[in-house]
């Protein structure tokens, strides 16, 4: 049993105890399509001979940054608590009707459990009463899970990032989600 609720100062300490880990045999390729005079890329899954793995762990300068915006109007921060403390935190930046997903960490043994779907669908009912039109996140195209995630959650690729564009097949670049909250 969980609560979703605000983030307070209080909760900040304990942000730095949350990591989470993902280990995934798949990472996503983008090809660049034959239609000429355009920039346009097909993307696809690769599987992977070894499995990587992603940790996100927040950092003092990063918990900093976050402290510097918890009463910020411009900004989210939701917690998700169980008995023990905090087990799962977003972030979020408000910005022309946009909210940008900065962080969402959930700590690794309460993973499968609903925790970052339900932080994410109390993000969107609060950026819906406001008037925020969608909701953003970038996502690494080796972190597969995650994307995957958002992809459930119906967030949408927009466009590619940092893509190297003279390659035929491009193995490292960023992918730009969105969701559209009207």
């Amino acid at each position: 049993m969980f609560i979703v609720e605000k983030l307070r100062f209080d909760d900040l300490t304990q942000l730095l105890t949350l990591t989470s880990s993902q280990t995934s045999n798949v990472t996503l390729i983008a090809k660049r399509s034959p239609v000429l005079f355009e920039e346009n890329y097909i993307l696809s899954e690769q599987f992977l001979i070894e499995p990587q793995t992603i940790t996100l762990k927040l950092n003092n300068e990063d918990l900093n940054e976050i402290k510097s915006r918890v009463n910020d109007k411009n900004s989210l921060q939701l917690v998700a608590k169980n008995l023990s403390g905090v087990i799962g935190f977003i972030d979020l930046l408000l910005e022309n009707n946009n909210a940008k997903i900065r962080w969402l960490i959930i700590n690794d043994e309460y993973k499968g459990k609903g925790v970052d779907v339900l932080l994410i669908r109390r993000a969107i009912s609060y950026c819906r009463f406001h008037g925020i039109k969608t909701m953003s996140v970038d996502v690494w195209n080796k972190n597969f899970l995650t994307y995957d995630f958002y992809r459930k959650m119906g967030f949408e690729v927009e466009k590619l990032m940092n893509i190297n564009t003279k390659e035929e097949v491009a193995n490292d670049f960023t992918l730009h989600l969105v969701l559209r909250l009207d």
